[in-house]
C-alpha cells in the first residue's frame, strides 16, 4: 500500500524530479558529492526507500539549473514508516550535506505530508514559504511548502 495521491500523480511528479535529478547530475564530476541516497534496514539491508537531491529555482520550483539545493525522501511502503527510519536517513544526508559545504538545504512538501512536515520541523528546518493551493493530491489541495536549513 502506498500514500500520496493517485498513480497517474505520482508517476508525474517521479517523472519531474528524476528530469531534474538527471540534469543537475549531467553536470557534475564523479569527485561532487553524492545526490541520491538508498535506505535500507540496519539489520537484514532490506532496500526502504530513497532520498534524492534537485534544484529549485528562486520562487521554490524544481529546475534542471544549478540553484538551491534541495532533496526529498521516499519510503513507499507503509508499513516502514513510523519506526524513526526516515528520520535517521534524513539527519545522515543533512549532515553529509552540511559537512560537504552547503550552508542551506531546502525541503519541499505539501500540507497535507504531515508526516514530512513534522520530520522537517524535529531537524531544525524552518518555512520559508507556502503557496496556498499549489499541490493537488487525491483530487483536494493543498499548500505547496518549502522549508530551509541553514548550517550553524
Amino acid at each position: 500500500e502506498t500514500k500520496g495521491g493517485t498513480a497517474a500523480e505520482r508517476l508525474t511528479d517521479f517523472v519531474k524530479g528524476l528530469q531534474a535529478f538527471a540534469g543537475m547530475i549531467s553536470r557534475k564530476k564523479p569527485e561532487d558529492m553524492r545526490y541520491a541516497f538508498e535506505i535500507d534496514l540496519k539489520e537484514n539491508r532490506e532496500y526502504i526507500g530513497y532520498i534524492s537531491c534537485y534544484c529549485i529555482d528562486d520562487e521554490y520550483n524544481y529546475t534542471d539549473d544549478d540553484g538551491k539545493f534541495a532533496f526529498g525522501i521516499d519510503i513507499p511502503m507503509l508499513s516502514h514508516r513510523g519506526h524513526g527510519y526516515g528520520f535517521e536517513a534524513f539527519y545522515a544526508v543533512v549532515n553529509y550535506l552540511a559537512e560537504h559545504g552547503l550552508e542551506e538545504i531546502y525541503v519541499s512538501s505539501w500540507s497535507g505530508n504531515t508526516a514530512m512536515m513534522a520530520l522537517a520541523g524535529k531537524l531544525g528546518f524552518r518555512e520559508i514559504n507556502r503557496k496556498p493551493g499549489a499541490r493537488i493530491v487525491n483530487g483536494e489541495k493543498y499548500d505547496a511548502v518549502t522549508f530551509i536549513y541553514r548550517k550553524q
